[in-house]
């Protein structure tokens, strides 16, 4: 039996003193932000991912679409990049593990 919970999960985050949380993408944002990165995306004849024509934004994207401050406001990419990369590349992960974008990531990966 699969049971469920619809409540979308969170992280606190605490990012120069102040309280932010990162949430988890609901189907919609999920849709839109892997929709948006696909057309991006290379691909060699069997199909599988060589790489990518642009990054801009990879980072920045998903995570103004999930970070909120206090004020459960989404904070902005232009705040965001503003940021430092690693402190940018962690919330990318912590973000990407929370809404499952990097479950195709880790089964293609075993495969290899």
């Amino acid at each position: 039996m699969l049971t469920f919970e619809t409540k979308l999960k969170e992280i606190p985050v605490v990012i120069d003193g102040k309280n932010y949380t990162i949430k988890e993408l609901n189907g919609e944002l999920q849709e839109e932000y892997t929709d948006s990165m696909s057309g991006r995306m290379q691909f060699n004849d069997e199909g599988k991912m060589t790489g990518m024509t642009s990054y801009k934004g990879l980072r920045t994207g998903l995570i103004a679409a999930c970070l909120y401050d206090d004020n459960g406001a989404l904070v902005s990419e232009d705040i965001l990049k503003k940021w430092p990369s690693s402190v940018l590349q962690s919330l990318f992960d912590a973000a990407s593990e929370l809404s499952g974008l990097n479950q195709g990531a880790d089964v293609q990966a075993k495969n290899d």
